[in-house]
């Protein structure tokens, strides 16, 4: 402050107190405020040190931070190169399973059908290869030319037959026409029969050159079929079309007992039939599945055009060799499609015949009314059992719905219609967990509702897609479990009828024991050998003598839900890894000495 303002303020106080007394007064403010400003400065700077020591912490935070993400990319760079290499394994690994497989023919594949479609891209399995793979199984038996007389039919055209030998043809096409001409008359002295040339009619694709069909053409109707070669010898991939063709016959027409095929280049004739047999002489009105059945081929060869035409006529005047009838009732209508062929049933596909809309169902028929038919209507008809939970969505899709029932024919149709169950139409990870949670829950409602399937394999359940995924590009599906005429109630004491992949342990075990008292009696000089443990593991089974041809239809025990859960892991064990069942010959579960036996009991 100069000199002229401290002046010009002390000016009003010199009269008062003088220059003395200013002065010390103005510097004793002057001090007062130097030592407040001072006192205040410090006190902030002592703040802004104390706010000044976090952010220094957080920088160090930040800096310790951003060394863990770097040791963290360093550790995601090595994951990512552990999932590449662990990528390449598994191609490789599914590189060797494909080709192991491709050398593998299931035969619960054949069963239905598929050794190898007529419409299958190249490179699949071949003809050759399925013939070839047949004989490997055994499944081939040579007979030698019958000596029975000609039919008379046969005989007034043996001349118009003979007359075909002796032509000479360059393709098979040429073949079609004059073959046709000579065999009408003999297959149309069959009642009911007639014979026509594929070729010359808008047939769908994959049927054979010449077929006898009866009543109407359809696959349903074909009797016999004669497939002609022109070449001078038959070959492998020749018969493997004929067992392709037979195989085809079955699945649409399931009830038959033999199916009957001619092989010819008119020079060398081949008589081929086809026919399925219960494994062990299963009792007739058991529920067994597909595998459950052995198919024979038998080849009868050396003979000429006119003994072959005869063997073929003699075996159609046989019941059971020629195409049976639509076990279907006409109300129907017209049928969309054989899909099942269970024993002593026939699944086919229909329009529900009071929709509105052409929705379709799976209509199963069989010949006469059995407990297992019975109950499979009460369980699926609306009442007590569906009612509690048929609100929920989620089981509501795993379980079908009863649409259609006709009880004098003894048949029922449900829906939805979907696909067999088959890895194809699965073809993700997600998609496949997705149906098999299905599954699960369709076991856990049932068994709510105090139901055991009994029965739990992949014959009963179906894969219905995605309304919204065309064709086969299926990336979205749901399960449903089907095949409730095996089925019981929890804790009331019944007789084993389902498939034998689905025995339940207890009934394994009950049946070795049984086999280890058998064993130890027959050692003994009186035959007689009662043999005590003192476990009383299997008070709940109870054996009643029977022939060992027929051992589960004498075996009572008590359905429980952990059977069917058993059931369950084993076709996840059959669905992770196929191979596992790979010539798994299910009618072996009967003997507990088997290789089958002791490989179920393992699971």
């Amino acid at each position: 402050m100069s000199a002229a303002q401290r002046q010009e303020i002390y000016t009003p106080y010199t009269a008062l107190i003088g220059h003395s007394g200013l002065d010390a007064a103005f510097n004793h403010v002057v001090q007062t405020v130097e030592l407040m400003l001072g006192s205040e400065a410090t006190r902030l700077q002592q703040q802004n040190d104390h706010l000044l020591q976090p952010v220094e912490i957080m920088g160090a935070q930040i800096a310790d931070l951003r060394g863990q993400i770097t040791n963290f990319n360093g550790q995601i760079t090595v994951l990512r190169d552990d999932r590449t290499k662990l990528q390449t394994q598994v191609e490789r690994l599914q590189e060797k399973n494909t080709s192991h497989l491709k050398k593998m023919v299931s035969m619960a594949a054949v069963k239905h059908g598929a050794t190898r479609r007529t419409h299958l891209a190249k490179g699949r399995e071949t003809r050759a290869q399925v013939w070839q793979d047949c004989k490997a199984r055994v499944m081939v038996d040579n007979l030698p030319p019958p000596c029975q007389e000609l039919p008379d039919v046969v005989i007034s055209s043996k001349e118009h037959i003979e007359t075909l030998v002796k032509r000479t043809f360059t393709t098979d096409k040429e073949m079609y026409g004059p073959a046709t001409s000579c065999l009408q008359p003999i297959f149309s002295f069959l009642e009911g029969h007639f014979l026509m040339d594929t070729h010359a009619h808008r047939n769908p694709d994959g049927q054979p050159d010449l077929c006898v069909y009866r009543g109407q053409r359809s696959m349903l109707t074909i009797s016999t079929f004669v497939e002609l070669k022109v070449q001078p010898n038959l070959t492998d991939s020749d018969l493997g079309q004929c067992i392709d063709y037979l195989f085809a016959m079955q699945r649409y027409q399931p009830g038959r007992s033999v199916y009957v095929a001619l092989l010819s280049n008119v020079m060398k004739n081949v008589v081929m039939t086809l026919r399925f047999s219960l494994n062990n002489n299963d009792s007739p009105g058991s529920t067994r599945g597909d595998s459950d059945y052995h198919p024979r081929i038998t080849l009868t060869g050396e003979l000429t055009l006119v003994e072959a035409i005869g063997m073929i006529v003699h075996y159609l005047r046989i019941d059971g060799y020629d195409a049976p009838k639509s076990p279907f009732s006409p109300e129907l209508g017209a049928l969309d499609s054989i899909i099942g062929s269970p024993t002593s049933s026939v699944v086919g596909v229909f329009q529900v015949p009071s929709g509105e809309t052409r929705e379709l169902m799976a209509v199963k028929v069989v010949p006469e009314e059995t407990a297992g038919y019975r109950h499979e209507i009460d369980l699926l008809s609306p009442g007590p059992v569906h009612t509690p939970d048929w609100t929920d969505w989620t089981m509501r899709n795993t379980v079908p719905d009863l649409v259609w029932d006709k009880p004098d024919n003894f048949e029922f149709g449900i829906r939805p219609v979907g696909q067999p169950f088959r890895k194809r139409y699965m073809p993700t990870t997600r998609s496949m967990q997705g149906c098999m949670r299905d599954v699960l829950s369709a076991l856990m409602w049932i068994h709510k509702h105090g139901i055991i399937h009994c029965d739990v394999r992949t014959d009963n359940i179906i894969i219905v897609p995605d309304p919204e995924t065309p064709g086969l590009e299926i990336t979205r599906a749901h399960a449903v479990l089907i095949g409730f005429d095996s089925a019981a109630n929890a804790g009331k004491i019944t007789h084993y009828a389902g498939g034998y992949i689905c025995t339940p342990p207890k009934l394994l075990e009950h049946m070795a024991m049984q086999r280890r008292c058998q064993l130890e009696a027959e050692k003994r000089v009186s035959g007689r050998y009662t043999w005590d443990t003192g476990d009383d593991t299997f008070q709940h089974v109870q054996y009643v003598p029977a022939p060992a041809d027929d051992t589960f239809q004498h075996v009572q025990y008590v359905p429980a839900p952990a059977d069917d859960l058993h059931s369950f892991i084993v076709l996840l064990v059959q669905v992770q890894y196929p191979h596992s069942f790979h010539r798994f010959d299910s009618g072996g579960v009967q003997n507990p000495d088997s290789f089958e036996f002791s490989q179920l009991q393992l699971m």
